[in-house]
């Protein structure tokens, strides 16, 4: 199994922290709480972080019932655990939280957590952890100490043929600082494939909901500078409903080469509290060793990135990530260590000399793009499950083109939002929308003479960016249209 998608769901405690450092809870955070329950209900167990009141050993705590396996933390202390939320009890009565110190929750209601301290039946390290040795746990809904919340959504399982290509091994540390820019700032990792592949999907992060994310493909030229110096091959947006970080899919696959060097450019417009729009920028944050000591942690997070890897946008130019390391107010004096941008690129090992299978007859799969408007038609049974799995709606068969035929050109054109395809039976008037930057497809179906065929009408809606062109075979639907 791979990780397809990582949500942040909000943070269950509201804390404030003053200029001198003191942290005051101001409550529970309901929608953070509404959210939790229905990711709860949809995906399964959610990640929390919160503060560990419980010991390895046996025995009530200052935040702990033993008896009831149950915390209640009635300080806003910095978490230092991480469980999984696999469930919730909204009567859990607040008085099991009660340890003889006489601190009990406002209200009834509590999380149940599992832990990852073992079990008493564990094999190697057996330890009576938890509700009955079963390492599960009641925890408050007003513990002041539950923070972050997240929900790993795993996707299908890994084929032999997929590639997956990354240089952010780190990820994400305490020392990931939202990188903001007020400009229109862009990330870009540069990859080079080993073998011939399509690449199919990427990853993109954003630390607000209400984010919108566009990505762009470029298959770099052999002299590249910049993480734009080539052709672009696609382009696609996407709306995040939320926090976190997650697989975008591409429009459709784009073949690359064996050797070939591409580069995924991603731009992330979030939405300001009290208004305005900033860029976020998502790379790994570590820090150096003398700093970890200096916190007195017992390990560090390292990040690092080699020349060439990955590249920032600020200002209108770009930059290898590696010089943000040499401004000392983003670094904190120093302190912090800026690694590759969080962009990993998904796609399956393929043989590019392969010819082309030849068009047969079959039925003209016709799917809807709700986020673009265009429709597009295929024969080939493995793309429309393609686009189907990444949100595309399949809307039946438009029509069934014939084996043999006058040969109709498909185009793709990666510089709208989102894409574009069009379909043509004139070679003319292929040629020059890809000599206008359109990329060719080659023959997408054949078309049956006039005299024996069924009419396909073509139509054309100025209005539209995206899916311009309707293709159909029901005269009510065109008549409609016009």
């Amino acid at each position: 199994m791979w990780l397809d998608e990582a949500p942040t769901l909000g943070t269950l405690a509201i804390v404030e922290t003053d200029a001198e450092g003191t942290r005051t809870y101001k409550g529970v955070d309901k929608d953070a709480m509404s959210a939790v329950k229905r990711a709860l209900m949809s995906e399964g167990a959610v990640v929390l972080e919160l503060y560990s009141g419980w010991n390895v050993a046996p025995g009530d705590t200052a935040y702990y019932n033993s008896e009831n396996a149950a915390q209640y933390v009635w300080n806003a202390e910095m978490y230092s655990h991480i469980v999984a939320i696999v469930g919730w009890d909204d009567t859990y009565p607040a008085e099991n939280f009660d340890n003889g110190f006489n601190m009990t929750p406002p209200a009834d209601g509590a999380w149940i957590i599992k832990d990852s301290y073992g079990t008493s039946t564990d094999e190697r390290y057996a330890l009576d952890s938890g509700l009955d040795g079963t390492g599960y746990r009641y925890v408050s809904y007003y513990d002041q100490s539950l923070r972050r919340t997240e929900q790993l959504v795993a996707g299908d399982s890994r084929d032999v043929d997929d590639v997956v290509l990354q240089h952010d091994l780190l990820g994400t540390s305490p020392f990931s600082d939202a990188l903001l820019t007020d400009s229109a700032g862009k990330t870009a990792s540069v990859f080079t494939a080993g073998e011939d592949m399509y690449l199919e999907a990427t990853t993109a992060s954003s630390v607000t909901a209400d984010a919108d994310v566009t990505v762009e493909v470029y298959l770099l030229d052999a002299a590249a500078k910049s993480p734009t110096d080539g052709e672009l091959v696609a382009k696609v947006t996407r709306s995040l409903d939320s926090a976190g970080r997650f697989r975008i899919e591409l429009s459709e696959p784009v073949a690359i080469r064996a050797g070939q060097r591409f580069s995924i450019v991603e731009k992330v417009r979030q939405d300001v509290a009290g208004g305005g729009t900033r860029w976020y920028l998502g790379l790994e944050g570590g820090t150096t060793e003398e700093a970890a000591k200096g916190y007195h942690y017992t390990f560090c997070w390292h990040a690092k990135a080699n020349p060439g890897e990955s590249y920032v946008m600020m200002d209108g130019m770009w930059a290898d990530a590696r010089t943000l390391n040499e401004n000392a107010e983003l670094t904190m004096g120093g302190e912090n260590v800026f690694g590759n941008a969080l962009i990993k690129a998904y796609g399956r090992a393929a043989d590019l000399d392969e010819e082309p299978a030849p068009v047969e007859s079959g039925s003209m799969h016709r799917l809807y793009n709700q986020w673009t408007g265009e429709h597009f038609y295929t024969a080939n049974d493995v793309e429309k499950a393609h686009l189907e799995r990444v949100g595309w709606t399949y809307e039946g068969v438009g029509w069934v083109a014939p084996a043999k035929g006058d040969e109709v050109w498909r185009l793709y054109n990666p510089y709208v939002e989102g894409g574009d395809h069009h379909y043509t039976l004139d070679k003319h008037e292929y040629e020059v929308l890809a000599s206008l930057g359109w990329k060719k497809e080659d023959v997408g179906w054949h078309s049956a003479p006039a005299a024996t065929g069924v009419a396909v009408w073509r139509q054309y809606n100025p209005y539209a960016v995206s899916g311009a062109h309707n293709f159909t075979v029901d005269e009510h639907e065109r008549d409609a249209l016009v």
